[in-house]
């Protein structure tokens, strides 16, 4: 099995339980990916809602050193920057490594902040996390992109940086996406199932996700329990009716998925990141061909990525 996540909070878990990354507890090391064939994650560092603005930036330094320091003591991963390395990854049989940050308090309203990001190696950058910022307004707000909101979408697109609205709030995704359509790479959401499953304001509304399909962006359905279903625990029925509703709304070369390894607590039936093959296969029992599935664990995500970076 192929298989392209497009959000994880690994790095900070690494951080935290100063762990290797070879075997340990989190959700995600080099010996749970093993039964991979091919396997690409999009790493993320999240601002923490319990730090300032410039202590989230200072740390975002410590989780980054830390994840270089444990991507070297493991060559078969590759840190990319690029499709090019990407694709120079695969053909070598590593497994790419692309980093995103999550949560843009960490700029302090300070838009060259981005060029040093942009320098570390990130290409994707979430706008908001748990709380609005200085860029705009969170899932839980009805608050829309600032003016300084908007310079930094357009700074990220200039940059090269793809644009992720997980997180945000109806209005600030709506305005993010339609301003992206005028950047270099389309608006994605790395991590958001259907509201249309689960009423959570976390999810994405179908128009919401129509639109970010339409503009050629790619939305990761996320496994945090909370969002797939309103019972407890999450089941592997619950994410698989998520994958299905937005085939359902025509978004097959969209879907992907941004299973939120590391941050969240997953369906009982995925302990880890080696658990994903049921997900699949339980896709493939739903009546999703073999070609579609491929589509939504692996090609999606690696077409947008050659395609865009």
């Amino acid at each position: 099995m192929n298989y392209f996540d497009l959000h994880c909070d690994t790095p900070f878990e690494l951080y935290k339980r100063k762990t290797p990354l070879a075997s340990g507890g989190t959700h995600i090391t080099a010996e749970k990916i093993r039964g991979f064939e091919k396997y690409a994650q999009i790493m993320d560092i999240w601002s923490q809602d319990d730090l300032s603005g410039q202590e989230c930036y200072d740390n975002f330094f410590r989780i980054y050193d830390n994840l270089m320091r444990r991507l070297a003591e493991n060559p078969q991963f590759c840190f990319c920057r690029s499709s090019a390395d990407m694709k120079n990854a695969f053909s070598e049989c590593k497994h790419p490594i692309f980093l995103g940050i999550e949560g843009g308090k960490l700029l302090c309203g300070d838009l060259s902040r981005l060029d040093t990001l942009y320098a570390s190696g990130a290409r994707f950058f979430t706008l908001v996390w748990k709380g609005d910022c200085e860029i705009g307004g969170a899932h839980n707000t009805e608050n829309g992109l600032t003016d300084f909101g908007r310079s930094v979408v357009r700074r990220l697109s200039e940059l090269g940086m793809a644009v992720d609205v997980s997180h945000a709030s109806d209005r600030m995704a709506e305005e993010t996406i339609e301003l992206c359509k005028s950047g270099k790479i389309p608006a994605i959401a790395s991590h958001s199932s259907a509201r249309a499953i689960t009423s959570h304001r976390r999810n994405l509304t179908d128009e919401l996700a129509k639109k970010i399909s339409g503009a050629g962006g790619i939305i990761g359905v996320c496994l945090a329990g909370g969002f797939l279903s309103d019972a407890e625990p999450a089941h592997l029925s619950d994410a698989v009716r998520h994958i299905l509703h937005y085939l359902d709304i025509g978004l097959e070369k969209s879907v992907c998925i941004g299973a939120d390894l590391d941050g969240a607590t997953p369906p009982e039936e995925i302990r880890d990141v080696s658990d994903m093959p049921r997900l699949y296969e339980a896709v493939l029992s739903a009546g999703v061909g073999e070609g579609t599935a491929e589509d939504i664990f692996f090609r999606n995500a690696e077409r947008f990525v050659s395609e865009h970076m």
